[in-house]
């Protein structure tokens, strides 16, 4: 019985190796759901092989022929007979072997065809043959295939075998429930699943970024929002080409901005394998006049900004006396932020000509709750200031 594991679905197939190329016989070589027969002896009778070798078929009664037989790793695979008998004790009749280098090869005996002709460079992902009941089986209608591995001539255990469930790699015989070490203590009979190589590559980069950016705009900053990825592990946020953020999370707040500028946002979803298609927003901020409102006041006509971060927010006005434009003040004993993001007043004071010369003031923020909503109208008494910008 297997253990439980999570399925995410097939995957793509890894590409193949080229001349040359070798790798270890680490691969289980079926695909789908087969059982393992006779190893050593474990259900078999004693001493049924006398040495290290696997009996893999679809199901216990060896009904179906034709399954693909895959190279069980990269190296290069040659005919190594090619009899067409059943029965004759000591007779493998089809076989092909792989030479995987480093004095290492694997064998697939009873094949009922071939996929190659000659020597072939193989991997994991060719098909050398297919699975039939040719040589020496028991009984003689059994169609299954004998895989073994020979180091220095000499046969050894095949040792863990590498299979994808889904996106997910796991070994055998270790998957099996109890996570034996060792083929020879597999229960006869017992099922493997093997959906083929392409978990090796791990998952897929992520799917696109669903429905786009959202931009909430202000003058020093931008809220951004977007749909999520499927697949997606984090996102990152690029300004104008640099990053300026990497999160978990669908959304970025950036006060690192000035009012009245032009930006151009991307997101890019991103996991282990790789990156998604960016998407890309351009946006204007607003220039700070939107950020103040005019209001007629007790004390005269006002220009009323906000000041503060993004957790104290303070209303803070300049009023026009007959003197000038003065500052009303936050309460007696606030602070002054230590963040971006908070607004600095003008102040105003006028000229011979009647109009007004500015300078700029830091406000002082407050902690006590932010005043009322501001009123976007001009005063309209008739000491509205002219010139303002």
């Amino acid at each position: 019985m297997l253990a439980a594991l999570t399925v995410t679905g097939p995957p793509a197939p890894a590409a193949a190796a080229g001349p040359g190329q070798y790798s270890a016989p680490s691969w289980y070589p079926l695909r789908g759901t087969t059982v393992v027969g006779c190893s050593w002896s474990n259900g078999c009778s004693s001493g049924y092989h006398g040495y290290a070798a696997l009996d893999l078929a679809r199901n216990p009664s060896g009904s179906v022929a034709g399954d693909q037989i895959y190279a069980a790793g990269a190296g290069l695979a040659t005919v190594y007979s090619n009899g067409s008998s059943c029965g004759g004790s000591g007779t493998v009749a089809k076989a092909v072997q792989v030479d995987h280098g480093n004095n290492v090869k694997s064998f697939y005996y009873h094949l009922g065809g071939f996929a190659i002709s000659g020597p072939t460079w193989v991997d994991e992902n060719t098909v050398l043959g297919y699975v039939g009941n040719t040589g020496w089986v028991e009984p003689c209608s059994f169609n299954h295939l004998h895989f073994e591995v020979r180091h220095n001539g000499t046969r050894v255990s095949p040792g863990q075998l590498k299979a994808c469930h889904g996106n997910q790699m796991v070994t055998y015989p270790a998957a099996f429930a109890g996570s034996p070490a060792d083929w020879n203590n597999v229960p006869r009979w017992s099922s493997i699943r093997n959906d083929g190589t392409g978990c090796a590559a791990g998952p897929p980069p992520p799917g696109p970024v669903s429905a786009g950016i959202d931009a909430l705009v202000h003058g020093n900053r931008v809220n951004l929002r977007w749909g999520s990825a499927s697949g997606a592990t984090e996102y990152r946020v690029y300004r104008d080409g640099v990053q300026v953020s990497a999160t978990g999370n669908t959304s970025f707040l950036d006060i690192q901005v000035s009012a009245g500028q032009a930006y151009t946002y991307t997101v890019v979803a991103r996991n282990g394998s790789g990156a998604s298609q960016p998407v890309t927003r351009y946006v204007q901020t607003t220039a700070e006049a939107a950020d103040r409102a005019f209001l007629s006041t007790k004390d005269g006509p006002a220009m009323c900004g906000r000041a503060g971060d993004e957790t104290t927010k303070l209303l803070v006005c300049n009023v026009r006396k007959a003197t000038g434009w003065t500052t009303r003040r936050p309460p007696t004993g606030a602070t002054r932020p230590t963040g971006p993001g908070w607004s600095t007043p003008t102040a105003r004071s006028p000229t011979a000509a009647g109009s007004t010369t500015a300078t700029r003031r830091r406000a002082t923020v407050s902690t006590a709750p932010p005043g009322p909503p501001l009123l976007h109208r001009r005063p309209t008494s008739a000491t509205t200031r002219t010139g303002h910008t």
